[in-house]
């Protein structure tokens, strides 16, 4: 994208270096999972912005990522153990988003001392879903459902499906901030892209439903699908007999809920649905009101009420039909030798249908 950008004269940073007042540096992070030849941005240093105009930044931010201190008064979701360890994980998961908060403030602070507010987008996201249990890299909402924001500058009209001060309840995926973005600075959207652009006069459809996809992460080999509307979220595990506790050496390291459950389950001291995070195999199917059970606890796939089938197999055909619309590579499995270079060890196991 940023090529693009450049096309387009603007000058591009992926900002490592801020001012020394703000105490604090961007990760510069790139970690992409693609290989670029040549030099993606033309600075990692914030002072070069100003005569670098226009120009796109983006400034990455290593919280909520945390070390595990910090105890606190929180409400757990009902899926965690009312623990010590995980009341001081969550609290410090907290504790990291107000320091985030802090520095995106001293961020935009410092854009206004530069005198380049009134001309500057400015779009805040989380780039995964809670860095915690059951949330970053699975598909339940709290591994979805992340973080936006946009601040449009008093400089440009503000473009069409942009009301300042208010909540848009459409459903966006991450994908749709590059056509977007390419849109304001006056790109064509390219042909192949699949996201959609959602603000200005050439704002693209609304979705009816948004979906997500996992599939091996670290040496965790699973494919898990899923699709969600206004009221459902419905997902699919391929890999049912991978677990949801499956050896992590990430996990294992950075959750300290992850070790935790393994031992309350040992001992006999979870609830049920605390319980069901430690089973052996998951579910071929999920799907959960979320109107009624935004905690996602009570899974209505093995329901006998009609209503309840009916929204079932609605989801499960609208999974299908994108699966096969986006080509999903994930039904043929990465070749042994290269899942094995990332530290896999457990076999790899057979998608199949529920």
């Amino acid at each position: 994208m940023t090529d693009w950008l450049r096309d387009a004269g603007y000058f591009t940073a992926n900002v490592r270096t801020l001012p020394a007042a703000l105490g604090f540096k961007g990760t510069g992070k790139t970690d992409w999972n693609f290989n670029y030849e040549g030099e993606p941005f033309d600075t990692d240093n914030w002072n070069e912005l100003k005569a670098g105009q226009p120009f796109y930044a983006q400034v990455n931010f290593s919280e909520t990522h945390r070390k595990f201190k910090a105890p606190a008064k929180v409400d757990l979701p009902p899926y965690y153990p009312d623990h010590p360890v995980a009341r001081k994980d969550w609290a410090q998961y907290l504790d990291a988003a107000m320091d985030l908060d802090r520095k995106v403030g001293a961020v935009l602070k410092q854009l206004a001392d530069d005198g380049l507010t009134d001309n500057t987008v400015v779009i805040f996201f989380g780039d995964n879903g809670q860095a915690m249990v059951r949330g970053k890299q699975f598909c339940y909402e709290e591994g979805s459902h992340v973080p936006m924001i946009i601040r449009w500058p008093r400089n440009f009209p503000a473009p069409k499906n942009f009301k300042p001060g208010t909540v848009d309840n459409r459903f966006v995926e991450a994908m749709d901030l590059a056509p977007t973005t390419l849109d304001i600075v006056g790109v064509k959207k390219p042909a192949k892209m699949q996201g959609q652009i959602i603000l200005g006069d050439r704002t693209e459809k609304s979705r009816q439903y948004t979906f997500g996809a996992r599939d091996r992460c670290d040496e965790t080999i699973m494919r898990i699908r899923t699709v969600r509307d206004s009221t459902y979220r419905y997902i699919r595990n391929f890999t049912p007999e991978t677990p949801l506790l499956a050896p992590n050496n990430y996990k294992q390291t950075q959750y300290p809920v992850w070790n935790l459950l393994k031992q309350l389950y040992a001992e006999g001291k979870l609830t049920p649905a605390q319980e069901f995070l430690c089973q052996a195999r998951m579910p071929d199917e999920e799907i959960y009101n979320l109107e009624a059970d935004p905690h996602q606890i009570h899974n209505l796939a093995r329901s006998d009420k009609g209503e309840d089938q009916a929204a079932l197999k609605k989801r499960r055909a609208v999974l299908d039909e994108w699966i096969i619309e986006t080509g999903d590579k994930g039904r043929e499995f990465e070749p042994a030798e290269v899942a094995a270079a990332r530290g896999a060890t457990m076999n790899t196991p057979k998608a199949r249908q529920p």
